[in-house]
């Protein structure tokens, strides 16, 4: 049930390791600012999920240079803009699955300043707000390695509610993110791979940026024991231990 936020936390490891100069200081601030989640998050629950960054540091220029390209659709009100993102699932052969099974979400801007990022309300209702916080306060403290542009982190039960890991399993994720676009079995190690495109304004007909995720499960408890993946060229992995 957590795993579509998996697709999406990547998006935040992207910030920190894509970007340099001033614009990487910036970075650096916004990912201290997670690891100090409390002092710096608020968290609004009503519709969706939100967070409310309390000293905003990124702006949308920061937002598009991670990207590489627009939002799927844009709202302004005066001087406060909402972007909003959609990412569409893909089958084997590249084509576009039924619309329930994209991920979405929004990013909220004031004065060209990230303010907030909106989690959908479809999205919040299979998947557990503690493990998706707990996620995101630990990327905080995340390895990253600027060179190879990937993030490395590792969550334990400790770091994580005990019944809100025992829901990583791997029918969790089918049910969550549906057909896989392939799986197999490895060394007792089951992994189940998705492929999504997002639907931008920018991108010609025969262009495409896309995300891939693989799950890797234990083949004996279909415990998620991995998760890792690319976004353009920029490559992230969680691991998952007692």
């Amino acid at each position: 049930m957590q795993l579509r936020r998996l697709i999406l936390a990547p998006l935040l490891g992207a910030l920190v390791v894509s970007l340099t100069g001033c614009v990487w200081l910036r970075l650096l601030a916004f990912k201290n600012q997670l690891a100090d989640f409390d002092r710096y998050v608020k968290v609004e629950d009503g519709q969706g999920l939100t967070l409310q960054f309390v000293k905003p540091v990124l702006y949308t220029k920061d937002l598009l240079f991670l990207m590489q390209l627009e939002p799927t659709s844009r709202a302004t009100n005066g001087g406060a803009q909402t972007w909003f993102w959609t990412f569409v699932k893909e089958d084997a052969q590249s084509n576009a699955v039924p619309d329930n099974l994209n991920l979405t979400f929004s990013t909220s801007f004031d004065g060209n300043k990230l303010t907030a990022f909106t989690f959908s309300e479809r999205l919040v209702t299979t998947i557990p707000k503690p493990f998706l916080l707990a996620l995101i306060q630990a990327f905080g403290r995340a390895e990253v390695d600027r060179k190879n542009r990937s993030v490395n982190f590792t969550l334990t039960k400790s770091f994580l509610e005990k019944d809100k890991w025992r829901e990583l399993s791997r029918g969790a994720v089918t049910r969550m993110l549906g057909t896989p676009c392939s799986a197999s079995v490895t060394n007792n190690v089951s992994t189940s791979f998705y492929r999504y495109r997002i639907d931008s304004p920018g991108l010609g007909t025969n262009e495409s940026l896309r995300v891939s995720a693989k799950f890797s499960f234990s083949d004996a408890t279909e415990a998620l024991t991995r998760f890792e993946g690319a976004y353009a060229d920029f490559r992230y992995s969680f691991n998952f231990q007692e």
